[in-house]
């Protein structure tokens, strides 16, 4: 009897064993896939933008120095405020968060977007913050605020591509899908938070549940990152002594929204580069100087990304340590005093 209990015990600590062993080899393996994942991106990236990349150093080693230095300090400024248009989303949804975590969580998805292809980032984006909600429905409640923020830089969009229109540098029918597209889906979204007010669709509409005043904080963050981007843009064409710098960005902005919706690369390089290249093209520049301005562009925003995103990887993991230093550090005795 005790030989066959000893025999038990035994049998149940190897499979034990074996369960734990095969979950470190999981992760080992998924990471392992990750980084092979990052490393063809990498390398696919650079294969394609090789070429082009020589084009526009040629045309960038005479150019102006003071504009580009003013384009590397807006390029940060993008991924910034458009993290700070999620933390003004999610407070105005009752989750307030903090401005480290926010910064992290945009930042690694910023990170990932820069090698991953079809812009698996803003699924990693999503997942990070819907980690950091309380809700049950955290996930929905994710790609809702994600939805909300998709629907204000539509909105936004649609504003730039007015001031474009006024400035007769681009034709008035560009405006109706920047526009119609956001009526449509907060239509769409009120309705169903209507009919359905506890819902997964209405997690998904949170856009048409904020209030006018969540909506102006959140397109005034969403505006502040397009005219930062505006100004990396215009700064660049500048550098390349282009007439009118900041109507031809106006323009450059609608090419790399169309290049934008077909994310097939990593990065989207390669796609939003032609488009906005092309753009640039119809606006009467040289083949040569509008390849140099959009590669250059790419590579301010990509640079950005990379330095947002590895800054908030560095907070995602700097924070649980803080925390747990707080937890363990000794805390001061209280003194008592007596009258």
């Amino acid at each position: 009897m005790r030989s066959r209990c000893l025999t038990r015990s035994t049998e149940l600590l190897r499979t034990f064993s074996l369960e734990n062993a095969s979950a470190p080899n999981l992760r080992s393996t998924l990471r392992s896939l990750a980084g092979v994942a990052v490393a063809a991106g990498a390398g696919a990236a650079v294969l394609a933008a090789r070429g082009q990349l020589a084009v526009a150093l040629d045309e960038l080693a005479g150019g102006r120095r003071l504009p580009l230095a003013l384009a590397g300090g807006c390029a940060p400024l993008v991924p910034a405020l458009t993290a700070a248009a999620w933390r003004s989303v999610l407070a105005s949804s009752g989750m307030p968060l903090g401005v480290c975590q926010s910064w992290g969580c945009y930042g690694a998805g910023s990170l990932a977007n820069t090698f991953l292809p079809a812009r698996m980032g803003d699924a990693l984006r999503i997942e990070l913050f819907s980690r950091r909600l309380p809700d049950g429905r955290r996930r929905w409640l994710a790609c809702g605020i994600a939805a909300s923020i998709g629907l204000a830089q539509s909105v936004v969009l649609g504003l730039v591509l007015t001031f474009g229109s006024l400035a007769g540098a681009l034709p008035l029918w560009t405006i109706a899908p920047a526009l119609a597209f956001p009526a449509v889906m907060l239509t769409g979204g009120r309705l169903a938070s209507l009919s359905r007010p506890r819902g997964r669709i209405a997690c998904l509409a949170t856009a048409s549940r904020l209030s006018p005043l969540a909506w102006t904080r959140l397109l005034a963050w969403i505006s502040a990152s397009a005219v930062a981007r505006l100004l990396v843009i215009a700064s660049v064409l500048d550098s390349l002594a282009v007439p009118h710098p900041l109507t031809t960005a106006l323009v450059a902005t609608g090419g790399l929204a169309l290049g934008n919706i077909v994310p097939v690369a990593p990065g989207s390089v390669g796609v939003a580069a032609a488009t906005m290249a092309v753009a640039l093209g119809h606006m009467g520049l040289h083949a040569s100087t509008a390849v140099a301005a959009a590669v250059s562009f790419h590579a301010f925003e990509t640079g950005a990304g990379v330095a947002f995103g590895i800054s908030g990887c560095l907070l995602l993991r700097l924070l649980p340590l803080r925390g747990r230093l707080r937890e363990v550090a000794p805390k001061p005795a209280l003194a008592v005093s007596t009258l």
